[in-house]
């Protein structure tokens, strides 16, 4: 097998994902601040160190929609201008990027987590199977 197939197929999470900016935590955050009033999107861009864009899809699901589909339809205009050399060389620096943080014990496999829980499921305290 090789060393990346493990760390392949765990979904990142939260701002291990390098494209993501804030967590949900955050934008449930960014949601109360603006409905208060108190805070514009600017103030709110600068808190987080983010784009008022950024806030204005946070807070807006109409303006979330358009934005999606907008991106849709441009990734799917630059991935038929991308060469197989130049997808291979991102899905290659992906898989790198994912198999240092599975090295690291950041991110972990499914069998790594399966049994931890059943770990905690047979705990002494529960008196495993008594």
């Amino acid at each position: 097998m090789k060393p990346y197939k493990k760390a392949q197929e765990i979904p990142l999470e939260g701002l291990l994902d390098r494209r993501r900016r804030l967590t949900e935590e955050d934008k449930e955050h960014i949601r109360r601040m603006y409905a208060i009033g108190k805070y514009g999107h600017r103030a709110i861009a600068r808190m987080f160190n983010v784009s008022r864009s950024l806030i204005r899809i946070v807070v807006n699901p109409e303006v979330a929609r358009k934005t999606r589909e907008r991106f849709k339809a441009h990734w799917k205009d630059y991935a038929r201008k991308r060469t197989k050399a130049q997808h291979a060389a991102d899905i290659r620096s992906v898989r790198n990027y994912k198999y240092g943080l599975y090295k690291a014990g950041i991110i972990k496999g499914e069998e790594n987590a399966s049994k931890e829980d059943r770990a905690d499921e047979l705990s002494p305290a529960q008196g495993a199977g008594h």
